[in-house]
């Protein structure tokens, strides 16, 4: 049989053996160790966290002008044509900005902080970037988490500044956010009501045109009120084209009896002369030369096909007119409006407790880990003697 290693003849027996011929220096390193932990525990920096979550605007169920003033207006960028997940994405990508770790370095004066008093402001940025956890789910919320150490030996005072910077940075980061975006639907809106002035100024101008020629028209076809002024004159045409008929009739009926220059023959002769003579004055245009609404009869289908054109176009820009003003103003009070766009579910407020470490939780790793240290240095000891 091959003679064992050294290392085989170790038994269960023998380990207990060894472990209990080492007692004291297992148990002076496993205290040693523990109280370590332990005391490291108290000094260590302690880690606060504080979450907020925020709520980005819903979709707009109809775009209305905006989105189309959008493309028109010099183009650019909107935010209401973006999909919520699309929003989502966007302004979790915002809040990782310079600009929104500028404006938190500005609101919180975190240059005369003890973190960032000796960086320059690049690096400054930086770090206020890195302590901004962002995440988000889904549904479309956002989550912003900001995790701060305090210094070693950090006192009750220092632990709640802690905390409360990291709520504030948390809140801020909201803050940041919201300005920002209120600012670009601001420039956004007062660059739409520019460009709705210039197309209502246009507007404006095609209906005084449209005005003065629907006037010009009126005047020179002795419009007023075309549908009244039509049935009027149809219905003189009907009444004396009706009598003129009946005239002609009781002449040839009278032609039957009478001779044609006797009186009674002359009688009706001239008042079908005279019928027929108002008959035509009425496909003319008036019963008396000094009829200054009467339109001739023949010339009011082009009449009415002119009319209505140049009155459609009128009602056209004049409800296109009271829409554009009426834009103006919702972009005028939109680039004042002052309401936050995004909602913020959950204020971050200063934890009462530090996340890490917790000091039983410590401890017991500690100790566990000093056992597993000081078993492993005693065999290692026993293995290299019996060599």
């Amino acid at each position: 049989m091959e003679e064992s290693s050294p290392k085989e003849h170790i038994k269960l027996k023998d380990i207990a053996a060894l472990l209990l011929s080492q007692k004291k220096f297992l148990l002076y390193f496993i205290g040693i160790f523990t109280g370590i932990a332990f005391v490291y525990s108290l000094i260590c920096p302690r880690e606060y966290e504080a979450y907020t979550s925020l709520m980005p605007p819903e979709k707009s169920s109809s775009p209305g002008i905006s989105s189309m003033l959008s493309s028109f207006s010099g183009g650019g960028f909107s935010f209401s044509n973006l999909d919520q997940s699309t929003k989502t994405v966007l302004y979790s990508e915002m809040i990782k900005s310079r600009q929104v770790a500028s404006f938190i370095a500005e609101k919180l004066n975190l240059k005369e902080h003890r973190l960032f008093k000796s960086l320059n402001r690049d690096k400054m940025l930086y770090e206020i970037l890195a302590l901004l956890n962002v995440s988000n789910n889904r549904s479309g919320i956002i989550y912003i988490a900001v995790s701060l150490k305090t210094s070693f030996f950090a006192n009750e005072k220092g632990k709640r500044e802690t905390a409360k910077l990291a709520a504030d940075i948390a809140n801020y980061a909201y803050i940041a956010l919201d300005s920002i975006n209120r600012s670009i639907s601001s420039a956004k809106a007062t660059q739409k009501k520019g460009f709705i002035e210039k197309v209502l100024k246009e507007k404006q101008f095609e209906l005084d045109s449209v005005d003065k020629a629907l006037e010009n028209f009126q005047s020179q076809n002795k419009v007023l009120a075309l549908d009244k002024q039509t049935q009027a004159i149809v219905t003189n045409a009907i009444t004396i084209g009706s009598e003129l008929a009946k005239a002609e009739i009781e002449l040839n009926l009278m032609l039957q009896e009478y001779e044609p220059n006797s009186p009674t023959a002359r009688i009706q002769k001239e008042k079908v002369v005279n019928l027929r003579s108002q008959y035509n004055r009425i496909q003319s245009g008036g019963l008396t030369t000094s009829d200054e609404f009467s339109i001739p009869l023949q010339s009011i289908p082009n009449i009415i096909r002119e009319y209505t054109n140049l009155l459609r176009q009128q009602k056209i820009l004049e409800q296109v007119n009271i829409y554009l003003e009426t834009q103006k103003y919702q972009e005028a009070i939109q680039a004042q409006s002052d309401v936050s766009i995004i909602e913020q579910l959950d204020i971050a407020e200063p934890a009462i407790e530090p996340a890490s470490p917790r000091i039983s939780i410590s401890t017991i790793l500690g100790f566990f880990l000093s056992i597993f240290i000081a078993f492993a240095i005693v065999m290692l000891k026993s293995i290299i003697k019996s060599k």
